[in-house]
């Protein structure tokens, strides 16, 4: 054998060992399913080695160079490989975070998908998001503070855009629906060149994911979607800045005050907030007054494909939160934080969890006089957090019990 096959394939040989052993050592629980698809990388890559060591033991020089070469190749793929394993092998039946946050996250799951979920929670970086990788999910919390439930509808937004990279034929068939009323605003704001036009139309399926994305967050969370993206988004001049990848708040907001009032729920937070809901439905009145013919192209088509992306989100989460059926627990959820006791006793509904969070907000708000800017500080209560979470822990284990019981 070629001396330098013979080295390629002995440091092939010894990292794929190495890695073996690191799979041998990621435990089981919650995540595990992740790695499945990890595991089945690992083993192409150890069968491609095993036929590339039978092959090599009598080859030309040519086919020498050939073998090294496919060494290298499934050495690099190895070690991208390794990387994610590195990354991730911790986070597999990770016992570091909070009961009942975990609950909580079994529960955006079950929200937004028909099939049960095995997610990858993993902590890192300033941000949430959430990706498929192979037959799993991963899940990021922000490490700047990971366990915030009264920022949690924000996860479910992000767990949306994996529910959307599933639906994109569906997604596709509303904008051709809207195909006229979408040449009507093109020709009414008309790019400046080709290029112009082709990122154009490049950023507006951008815009309509993240608006899919809040959708399912309200749908699903209700108004404490609302109170957490308020929270997020708030800053100076902020009405019509608009990102690459995310419409301006203004556009955001117009969706999801039109989601809740669908549901239900606007009246029942005319009530609760009602200097909070006028300053919220004014900025989503605003409109575009800037010289810029691609940001008023992309905002008037993003509210053009509005009512299809709601219909969309709506049709994929039949079980939203409703107040004819949650209105009476967010008030009694709410009394029960205002004397800092927990509200396990709730009537048990599909939206508990929402219904605590919900209630938990209108308490903190009213506390700091129930106007727009006193929004940004409620998701930084840490003993309002501290009794979320252990509400929805003891919640379910009380519910697990009842059904045992009833055995």
């Amino acid at each position: 054998m070629d001396d330098h096959v013979a080295f390629a394939l002995a440091a092939l040989s010894s990292e794929i060992e190495a890695a073996g052993a690191r799979h041998d050592e990621v435990t089981g629980g919650m995540g595990e399913r992740f790695f499945v698809a990890f595991r089945a990388d690992f083993e192409d890559i150890r069968q491609k080695f095993t036929e590339l060591s039978a092959t090599s033991a009598a080859t030309s020089e040519k086919r020498a160079l050939s073998v090294e070469r496919s060494a290298a190749s499934l050495l690099d793929r190895l070690r991208t490989h390794d990387a994610m394993v590195a990354e991730f092998a911790a986070d597999v039946g990770r016992e570091d975070l909070p009961v009942g946050y975990l609950m909580l996250i079994d529960k955006i799951f079950a929200d937004v998908f028909e099939s049960p979920i095995d997610p990858l929670v993993h902590v890192a970086n300033a941000e949430g998001y959430s990706i498929s990788s192979g037959s799993g999910i991963i899940v990021n919390l922000p490490a700047v503070d990971p366990t915030n439930v009264l920022l949690s509808p924000i996860l479910v937004h992000e767990v949306g855009h994996v529910l959307f990279g599933r639906i994109t034929s569906q997604y596709n068939e509303n904008q051709h629906a809207n195909a006229s009323a979408l040449a009507a605003v093109a020709v009414k704001y008309p790019a400046n060149d080709r290029k112009d036009e082709a990122e154009r139309e490049a950023q507006l399926p951008l815009w309509a994911e993240e608006l899919f994305c809040d959708a399912v967050a309200a749908l699903i969370a209700g108004p404490s979607f609302l109170l957490a993206l308020c929270s997020r988004i708030v800053g100076t001049n902020w009405n019509w800045y608009a990102g690459q990848d995310h419409p301006p708040p203004a556009i955001r907001l117009h969706l999801v005050i039109r989601v809740l009032d669908a549901i239900g729920w606007l009246p029942h937070m005319e009530k609760a907030a009602p200097a909070i809901v006028s300053w919220a439905k004014e900025i989503a009145s605003r409109s575009a007054t800037v010289e810029d013919n691609r940001l008023n192209f992309l905002c008037e088509a993003a509210l053009a494909l509005e009512a299809g992306i709601i219909d969309l989100a709506h049709n994929l989460i039949p079980t939203a939160l409703r107040p004819e059926s949650s209105a009476r627990n967010v008030l009694e959820a709410a009394r029960h934080f205002r004397q800092s006791v927990l509200p396990i006793e709730l009537p048990r509904s599909a939206g508990v969890e929402w219904e605590f969070l919900l209630g938990a907000w209108l308490v903190a708000l009213e506390d700091r006089g129930l106007i727009p800017s006193s929004i940004p500080a409620v998701p930084f209560d840490k003993e309002l957090n501290g009794l979320l979470i252990k509400t929805i822990e003891l919640s379910r284990i009380a519910e697990l019990w009842s059904n045992d019981s009833s055995h």
